[in-house]
């Protein structure tokens, strides 16, 4: 394993703990924000798995899943709003 491997892995999965704030808060960044760093973290993971670094792979698929998350949770409130009149 590759000491690059190791280091964009603690450093995705630190991102991804640093998220876990956001998942379960009420505050939520713009639905933007969250598509297009999902879409990037997706490419990163795509490129990683290209290369070899499967742990790095690992830990941005799940970064990018926790912004795909968000994204997801900001359009079902939106949706619960105008079901609901706000």
């Amino acid at each position: 394993m590759p000491i690059q491997d190791l280091i964009f892995a603690v450093g995705g999965l630190i991102l991804s703990a640093a998220l876990l704030p956001t998942v379960f808060g009420p505050d939520k960044p713009a639905l933007s924000t969250c598509l297009l760093t999902a879409a990037v973290l997706v490419s990163f993971s795509i490129s990683f798995a290209s290369l070899g670094l499967w742990l790095a792979f690992a830990a941005n698929a799940i970064s990018a899943t926790l912004w795909s998350v968000i994204a997801l949770q900001i359009i079902v409130r939106r949706r619960g709003d105008q079901a609901s009149g706000a």
